[in-house]
């Protein structure tokens, strides 16, 4: 993989004022070892039917929601179903405190856990992988106004067969080392939507103590097993922020300079 040095359309340190730089939360650049804390469980198909444990739960469940530890049948309902919108939602806790800038991101896995290349981080400053295949439909710095904030498209067919795993991933993009958290936002969610007819799949909504302290969270992993694709809820959160999620999975992220 490149050190990212000369690759103007990845761009994760542009110096333009509508790029922004990945968070430099982490630990120092270089091309980062597999963690246990960043990386999603293995999925052994086998031995892994239906999934892992989910959380039990007091609340009765709203329709398509799902919960942490839930392995389900992306096509279960609709077999036929090709584009899927990622979506994801939060609130500021209070109108008065600073913004919180979260971002939506994907990482296209191999059979190893890592990405192939740089490509395969699709995120604010990297909209598309694949020729189209997985967009990032744009950034929201604010979280504005309601409904969905930031969304990711993704064609499952035009996924090639060495793609395996869509690692979903939240973070807070913090510049200035703030030590801002999820803990003060509200109401966050990600949601799967059928992309032809705009019907919601699955709703995981994301409890607050689940990510209170933390800046980076592993939402959902799309899984492929042969020609079928599965939903596992991961629910992971980190400390590390985006740049370290990143290096868990192979990218190399320069250090911002200036």
């Amino acid at each position: 993989m490149s050190d990212l040095e000369n690759d103007k359309d990845l761009a994760i340190f542009g110096e333009e004022d509508n790029i922004k730089p990945i968070d430099l939360g982490g630990p120092a650049a270089g091309k980062a070892p597999a963690r246990a804390d960043v990386l999603p469980p293995i999925i052994d198909p086998d031995s892994r039917k239906p999934g892992a444990i989910p959380i039990k739960s007091d609340k009765p469940r709203e329709p398509n929601a799902i919960l942490k530890g839930d392995y389900l049948d992306l096509l279960d309902k609709n077999p036929t179903m090709r584009q899927i919108c990622i979506a994801a939602g939060w609130e500021q806790r209070t109108i008065d405190e600073v913004k919180i800038d979260v971002d939506l991101s994907c990482f296209l896995l191999d059979k190893t856990g890592q990405t192939r290349n740089d490509e395969d981080f699709v995120f604010y400053n990297n909209e598309k992988a694949i020729e189209g295949a997985v967009k990032h439909m744009g950034d929201s710095r604010t979280g504005a106004g309601d409904g969905d904030d930031e969304v990711v498209f993704i064609d499952l067919q035009g996924i090639p067969f060495d793609v395996i795993k869509v690692m979903i991933v939240l973070s807070i993009y913090d510049d200035e080392h703030t030590k801002k958290n999820f803990g003060m936002l509200r109401d966050m969610y990600v949601r799967i939507v059928n992309n032809e007819n705009d019907d919601e799949i699955m709703r995981f909504t994301i409890e607050d103590d689940l990510v209170r302290g933390f800046n980076g969270f592993l939402s959902l992993c799309l899984v492929r097993e042969g020609p079928k694709w599965f939903v596992e809820c991961v629910g992971n959160a980190s400390r590390d922020g985006l740049a370290a999620i990143a290096k868990g999975y192979g990218i190399i992220v320069k250090e911002q300079t200036g």
